[in-house]
């Protein structure tokens, strides 16, 4: 409970708390992790910046939680072809995976479970169309563009992420990683 207390103070004043809550409490066990944890670094520089780049961040942080869930619960899959998943596709893949291990629903049951994945598939169509729509880092706009994202709604389209990465971290955490672990793949 200390570690947990200890941690929670750590948090205060950034974006994305619930996530690095949890983040910071596996680090130790889970070291990539730290991957995560950087790009937090970097939703925190833009977190009083410029709306459209930390939506960009935002989206670009629960998309690699996606891709570290297939990572981690596949069988012999590379990068490659995780990187080849449209966005959908990416999120369906994760859901699958979870599912497959009933030591999720220790979380919460099945059904709820399932209605989860709903949410959060509209969710991550609406961020991403979003960051298709105001995101200039990734993919460059031609300018100028026609709306930006002001950061107080980015903050709280931010926030909103958190919550639905951390449920996707916990879900992932609660699984025994130790049986797809492989000290030369570095999972």
């Amino acid at each position: 409970m200390e570690k947990r207390l200890v941690t929670a103070d750590v948090c205060v004043g950034l974006l994305m708390k619930k996530s690095r809550e949890l983040i910071v409490l596996h680090l130790s066990e889970h070291k990539w992790l730290q991957d995560l944890d950087r790009l937090l670094k970097q939703i925190d520089q833009q977190s009083n910046q410029c709306g459209d780049t930390l939506i960009e961040c935002t989206k670009s942080f629960i998309e690699a939680i996606a891709k570290n869930i297939i990572y981690k619960l596949s069988e012999n899959i590379t990068h490659k072809e995780i990187n080849k998943y449209k966005l959908n596709q990416l999120f369906g893949k994760a859901r699958d995976l979870l599912l497959e291990h009933s030591i999720i629903e220790n979380i919460m049951p099945k059904t709820d479970l399932l209605n989860f994945f709903s949410a959060l598939n509209q969710w991550i169509n609406f961020i991403g169309e979003m960051r298709n729509n105001v995101g200039e880092i990734s993919h460059g706009k031609i300018l100028p563009k026609s709306y930006s994202i002001s950061l107080e709604l980015a903050q709280i389209i931010s926030q909103t992420t958190d919550r639905l990465s951390y449920i996707l971290l916990l879900l992932l955490l609660q699984i025994d990683l130790s049986y797809t672990q492989s000290i030369v793949t570095g999972k």
